[in-house]
């Protein structure tokens, strides 16, 4: 398997129910040759609302590297390139 990125973390704010509110994070990550046979892609996100947008951001983290996908910043043909970012919705 070819190294795998992802270029940022979309946020959303929202009704968590029972009169609270929280915060989702998702990271859309990418792998292979693009547009080649074996070319895989796919998303993270957290499933449920969560109190902060760190644990948020956290929890994605976490499994972001726990599977070896790397954040753009730390991929060396797109260090001058492209630049990890947080996208609020």
């Amino acid at each position: 398997m070819k190294l795998l990125w992802t270029t940022g973390i979309e946020l959303n704010y929202g009704y968590a129910g029972q009169g609270s509110y929280g915060w989702t994070a998702s990271c859309k990550w990418q792998g292979g040759d693009f547009a080649q046979s074996g070319y895989m892609e796919g998303t993270i996100n957290t499933r449920y609302f969560e109190k902060t947008i760190t644990e948020a951001i956290d929890y994605v983290m976490e499994c972001i590297k726990s599977f070896g996908i790397k954040p753009c910043n730390e991929v060396e043909e797109m260090k001058d390139t492209m630049e990890f970012a947080l996208y609020r919705n």
